[in-house]
């Protein structure tokens, strides 16, 4: 019995998608906590001086920005099947080489880019908010210039995760973000009260080197140790640069996506940015549980898959990853659907948060929740291109989502008069057709049929299982609380699943586990 128990451990353990979703689980449930302390404390539409959250959220977009183009999108685009290769093919101390390099040369270049933007903040900070007036304006150049500092923590920590993600080691991984949000929430409890969004700065800044600091056990396990090579122009170094040049791209529209969203923002009613983040919070919480979790774990599986020539075995990783992610997410979407009112209440409301800032927040939590399954896979498909080092058509799709997205919500906000709500249909639409495009170009480049008869069948039967829980949960939401609602659609949903025969569907009861063993190199 005794051994049994602990095989069962180890099993789920070595699930690598498992320990990132129970992490993101925490990781945003914390995230809900630092949200509803945040509307407590300073609420959406009613913020003043250094109690405004519009200038916080509006402050983050620099550091963010720079942490996104530089590091987040280079490392997972190039980064990982380079390091996998020489990890994987009898050459670690080539990979461990490699890992100083792409360290020294991006920690520098950030440290380098952060000051150039702590000079310019004043002059670049209008451009993003215009419609801020001047204290608000001044309040949002003094915040960007601390957390200009957050980028540099969290290139160091994503360079190592990047590391943990090829070699399968996802503790430390799972750790950081949850230490992360323990700091804000931390700074939002003992400061916040006489020093509003100035101290939450700073907790973002400590909790961006917590973030790093957790990931040194698990790299020095893995027998690393740390040299300081600036050396730009060697060979793996530059064909790292050229792997991640068009993915700076796509990653850099994405974020200019994220800024004209501000730009626009900013000149619509007080509190409309503060609204906006407050609904991709909450729709966060099942993106990141299920879509981002399975979707870094399949990074390594696909990156080690095509690296051993293994291009039939990727083809079926990503079917079985996007069939996990859609019997979650569908049901998740129309939940929030019918939810999203009650839903902000019980988050969100109370304090500062007023019935005003629940009815914006909650329409576009709505709006947003549309879009759940198209945000949720399209991690997925890019990082199977990824994968097989194709990081120019991902660029493609980037730009027509940005020209979709920007169109989209001046067309709605500005022209129909929707504000805020306008920006959130912009964004859903945008995420739409990137990945209606990304699934057709996966197909006819590799020449398969992702959702054929047999995948389509299924599809049908979660759909079905959903529209049934739909119904139960739109009954009983007025009678009941949210959260016995939502346990009913949830057995409804399952319970349904089973008497529509939907193949192996008690394996999807212990949600997100790899299905198949790998063997690793050690």
């Amino acid at each position: 019995m005794k051994q049994m128990v602990t095989q069962l451990f180890r099993n789920i353990f070595a699930s690598g998608t498992l320990i990132l979703a129970l992490s993101s689980l925490i990781s945003r449930l914390l995230g809900l906590l630092r949200d509803k302390l945040f509307a407590y404390k300073f609420g959406a539409l009613g913020g003043t001086g250094v109690f405004d959250i519009d200038a916080y959220y509006a402050a983050f977009r620099i550091p963010d920005f720079i942490f996104q183009l530089l590091i987040l999108g280079t490392v997972s685009a190039a980064f990982v099947p380079m390091f996998s290769d020489y990890f994987y093919g009898n050459e670690k101390s080539r990979a461990w080489k490699f890992l100083n390099t792409t360290l020294s040369c991006l920690t520098l270049l950030t440290l380098i880019i952060a000051s150039a933007m702590f000079i310019l903040a004043p002059w670049i900070i209008p451009l993003i908010v215009p419609g801020f007036l001047p204290d608000k304006m001044d309040l949002t150049i003094h915040l960007t210039r601390i957390m200009l500092v957050s980028p540099i923590f969290f290139c160091i920590s994503s360079i190592f995760q990047s590391v943990e993600n090829a070699t399968k080691k996802y503790a430390h991984f799972a750790l950081a973000p949850i230490v992360y949000n323990l700091s804000i929430i931390t700074a939002a409890l003992i400061f916040a009260d006489t020093y509003g969004v100035i101290a939450i700065s700073y907790g973002v800044i400590i909790g961006a080197a917590l973030h790093a600091i957790v990931q040194l056990p698990a790299i020095k396990n893995l027998g690393y140790h740390f040299a300081l090579n600036l050396d730009f122009r060697s060979r793996d170094f530059r064909n790292f640069i050229r792997l991640v040049i068009p993915r700076i791209l796509a990653i850099g529209i994405t974020q200019f996506n994220i800024l004209v969203d501000t730009i626009i923002a900013s000149t619509l009613m007080t509190g409309s940015l503060a609204s906006l983040n407050y609904a991709l919070n909450i729709q966060s919480l099942p993106l990141g549980l299920i879509g981002v979790s399975i979707s870094i774990v399949a990074f390594g599986i696909f990156s080690e898959q095509i690296s051993k020539k293994d291009i039939t075995g990727a083809i079926e990783t990503l079917r079985e990853k996007l069939e996990t992610i859609s019997i979650y997410i569908i049901p998740a979407t129309i939940g929030l659907l019918i939810l999203s009112r009650p839903l902000v209440e019980t988050l969100l409301q109370g304090g500062n948060f007023t019935q005003q800032d629940t009815e914006l927040t909650s329409s576009l939590l709505g709006i947003l929740a549309l879009g759940l399954l198209a945000q949720s896979i399209l991690p997925l498909l890019t990082r199977f291109l990824y994968a097989k080092k194709n990081t120019r058509t991902p660029v493609a799709m980037s730009i027509m989502g940005f020209i979709i997205n920007i169109m989209a919500s001046l067309f709605f906000a500005r022209h129909l008069d929707w504000g805020v709500l306008g920006i959130g249909t912009g964004l859903i639409l945008s995420s739409i057709l990137q990945a209606i495009l990304l699934v057709w170009y996966i197909e006819h480049s590799e020449r398969i049929q992702i959702f054929n008869q047999k995948e389509l069948k299924k599809y049908q039967k979660i759909l079905i299982a959903t529209t049934g829980m739909g119904i139960i949960v739109w009954l009983l939401q007025p009678l009941v609380t949210i959260i016995i609602s939502a346990l009913i659609g949830v057995a409804t949903y399952f319970f349904l699943l089973k008497k529509l025969n939907y193949p192996e569907v008690k394996k999807f009861l212990v949600p997100l586990q790899v299905t198949r063993k790998k063997k690793i190199l050690p």
